[in-house]
């Protein structure tokens, strides 16, 4: 019954995934914007990079943000580090280095994806937000 119960309580995590190159475009704020359908409180987020594209070799960082949003409020970071991915570390890397300073989120808040830096040739990569309800 144990298993059983704290397995009631597992939720998906909340994903932004980015395809294709997109370090041909500059940085920018409001890449991809999510609603949160319930009360939550964030446990987690953090950057996955897939494979390195092999028409180059990669360089640079990748650096974001996620901010939120509450009814007519201002956008605000929930980090107090962002987490960032530098190219030494490879196919498949994940960021260790974000702290998160806001961790409440409300039904009907918004949250978005802002890139700060890019990392060049990695063709896909995801934040990977998770969470308790």
């Amino acid at each position: 019954v144990t298993s059983l119960e704290s397995a009631g309580s597992t939720v998906s995590p909340f994903k932004f995934a980015v395809i294709g190159r997109y370090w041909t475009v500059s940085v920018a704020d409001e890449v991809l914007v999510q609603r949160i359908p319930y009360d939550a409180t964030i446990t987690n987020a953090r950057i996955r990079i897939g494979a390195i594209d092999q028409g180059g070799t990669s360089s640079g960082t990748l650096e974001i943000d996620i901010q939120k949003k509450r009814g007519a409020g201002a956008w605000a970071s929930i980090f107090s580090t962002r987490p960032s991915v530098a190219a030494a570390a490879g196919s498949y890397a994940v960021s260790t280095n974000q702290v998160i300073s806001d961790t409440d989120l409300n039904a009907a808040d918004l949250i978005r994806l802002d890139i700060k830096t890019q990392l060049t040739y990695v063709v896909e990569w995801e934040v990977i937000i998770e969470y308790t309800v």
